[in-house]
């Protein structure tokens, strides 16, 4: 069930609050007294007593269908909520079993590196990108880096990491990056520098630079295996 299936349309919302409160005041669902009482088309309040009717606003008595009832807002609002609140328990109790059958395998991953062993190999794409995604979110001071790459940059992971940047320099976090010469003349490269550096980043070039790092806080680094 969508919201906008139910919710009183915002074009006609002048209409549905004329009807209901004659609805209120009258308890009656009569289109000729109510478009009478309103100065309201006929049609113009068949429609907008269809639409209170399913946004649960009105109540209609299964003996006479003339009868109706104003329903509390606050009252309406529950029976139209309650299912989606029902979905995103259901959600909640999915997202919860995933991590936790999945949790139990941490052991079996971290088991594989030795106590005290400081130097971890993220084998595959997606654990390079988790694992940038937490440091940026644990960073508390500082983000240095070097692109060596100058404009070979794939643009997706720009575009990724440009969010990541944004994110960390609305905290307050510093943020120096080193690139090769070449990147001043790469399109995509100068629109990366000129967002990141309204925002506070800095950006320097060089024809020669030691190689890819990023490390954050000086505490943990991430470089290229090959």
């Amino acid at each position: 069930m969508q919201t906008s299936d139910v919710a009183p349309d915002p074009n006609n919302a002048d209409v549905d609050i004329d009807v209901y409160g004659w609805v209120l005041e009258h308890r009656t669902v009569d289109v000729d007294a109510v478009a009478a009482g309103t100065g309201h088309e006929a049609d113009e309040v068949r429609r907008s007593v269809s639409r209170l009717r399913a946004s649960r606003l009105l109540h209609v008595s299964p003996v006479d269908p003339t009868v109706a009832f104003a329903v509390a807002p606050d009252t309406a609002a529950e029976q139209l909520v309650a299912p989606l609140e029902a979905q995103i328990r259901d959600q909640q109790r999915a997202i919860s079993g995933i991590r936790e059958d999945l949790g139990r395998f941490l052991p079996h991953y971290l088991g594989r590196r030795s106590t005290g062993e400081s130097l971890e190999v993220l084998e595959s794409l997606e654990d390079v990108r988790g694992a940038l995604n937490r440091a940026s979110v644990n960073c508390t001071t500082e983000m240095i880096s070097s692109q060596p790459g100058g404009g070979s940059r794939v643009p997706e992971a720009m575009q990724e990491a440009l969010r990541r940047d944004e994110t960390m320099l609305q905290r307050g976090i510093s943020i120096r990056t080193l690139y090769h010469h070449t990147a001043r003349f790469n399109g995509p490269s100068q629109a990366y520098v000129a967002a990141a550096s309204v925002l506070g980043a800095q950006y320097r070039t060089a024809h020669e630079l030691f190689g890819r790092l990023i490390a954050f806080d000086r505490e943990l680094a991430f470089i290229p295996v090959s």
